[in-house]
């Protein structure tokens, strides 16, 4: 369950039990007069801030990309859909001795990215043995494969996660589509919120399918890895090793959330930017290869707010924007670039706002955070899904 929804329900819970009270001692007494149950003002308080309150994660890096430090909460402009928002509260996370309530997962990506396993292993590798000192906060691998998602225990020692690495890629072969058999089912290899089906066909179908079920797939194994997340204390970054899962060419977002229409993406698309909010996950890209296709799917509508969405917003580079994570698009050395996301994340500020009720549920808001100081880069989230 998530915290959300959590703390609502416990909240509901204790507000039920005070009304149940209530008319069993006027049943006991039917001349007295009924009255209703008033909520405190925390109850109030409480309530309102698990349906509403809005948590950033927000980083901030000079003109040579550097982090930008020792920022308070007067240098920052927060805009909720054109509209200026107060900060109800904020915090310098390094500032605060609050750095080490952070952890990362790793995740080696041999579903979309077959033919670079040999580098990441490689890579990962370098970056773990030039490391003999603990890490700053616990760290996860996660190596995706055909057979499922199989993850290591969250580890400081870089030595132990070695030894993860070999342990968890001995057996992993990547597989391109090219090379799937007609009978190949990748999704069917794993459970989780996601669904996919296609007929067998010819080679061409068959590719297309492969290549959905990769899709479908690693949103499948995102989705675990926020349960993973949502077990650890803190934000968590997924660190994504590889190019992003493909798009298919004739999408159906019944495949992604059953239930829904064929070309209607809203839904699977807002529940999957809150989870990722609710469980204060930011995801990052590192990749050597190019990203140009998935970025080309951004369309106009993409960009404007509010409007309908469209597949193109889950591809990884638009989550990783939506997020406000770090792409390192055809890095040389994804040691360095691996090095960079796990540093940025101890450097950060945290901001909270108390969003408006909403008209409807998953209300669509684009977000935009701005540091007056110049040269400044601001990377946060950029959209939210408010509530009534």
């Amino acid at each position: 369950m998530k915290p959300r929804e959590m703390q609502t329900r416990l909240l509901s819970f204790a507000i039920a039990s005070a009304m149940l009270g209530a008319i069993a001692a006027h049943a006991q007494n039917p001349d007295s007069p009924s009255q209703l149950i008033p909520r405190t003002p925390e109850q109030r308080e409480q309530m309102y801030r698990a349906e509403h309150r809005i948590r950033l994660n927000v980083t901030v890096t000079d003109a040579a990309d550097k982090p930008l430090t020792g920022l308070t909460a007067e240098d920052f402009t927060l805009v909720d859909n054109g509209r200026l928002r107060p900060i109800a509260e904020f915090a310098d996370v390094e500032a605060v001795g609050r750095a080490g309530m952070v952890h990362a997962t790793l995740v080696v990506d041999s579903i979309s990215s077959h033919d670079g396993l040999g580098r990441m292993r490689k890579d990962l590798a370098k970056f773990f043995s030039e490391n003999s000192a603990p890490l700053p906060f616990p760290v996860e691998l996660a190596v995706l494969s055909e057979d499922g998602v199989a993850t290591s225990a969250w580890l400081t020692d870089p030595s132990a996660l070695a030894a993860e690495l070999t342990r968890l890629t001995k057996h992993v072969k990547g597989l391109g589509c090219d090379a799937a058999q007609p009978d190949s089912d990748l999704s069917g290899r794993i459970s989780g919120t996601f669904g996919s089906s296609s007929p067998n066909g010819s080679p061409a179908m068959d590719r297309e399918r492969c290549n959905n079920d990769k899709f479908v797939d690693s949103l499948n194994y995102i989705q675990k890895l926020l349960q993973d997340s949502h077990d650890a204390k803190g934000r968590g970054i997924l660190i994504w090793l590889g190019p992003g899962w493909p798009i298919p060419a004739a999408p159906d977002a019944g495949q992604i959330l059953p239930g829904v229409t064929h070309d209607d993406f809203a839904q699977p698309i807002a529940m999957l930017l809150t989870e990722l909010r609710e469980a204060d996950v930011t995801l990052d890209a590192v990749t050597w290869s190019e990203l140009r296709r998935a970025k080309n799917l951004r369309s106009a509508a993409t960009d404007a707010a509010p409007g309908p969405r469209s597949i193109a917003d889950l591809a990884l580079p638009m989550l990783v924007s939506d997020t406000g994570g770090r792409a390192t698009e055809k890095s040389e050395n994804l040691d360095d670039a691996i090095r960079a996301c796990l540093a940025e994340a101890k450097r950060h500020y945290t901001l909270t706002f108390d969003a408006s009720p909403s008209a409807a549920p998953d209300e669509f808001h684009r977000l935009e955070v701005k540091v007056d100081k110049p040269g400044a880069t601001v990377r946060t989230a950029t959209v939210y899904y408010a509530q009534p």
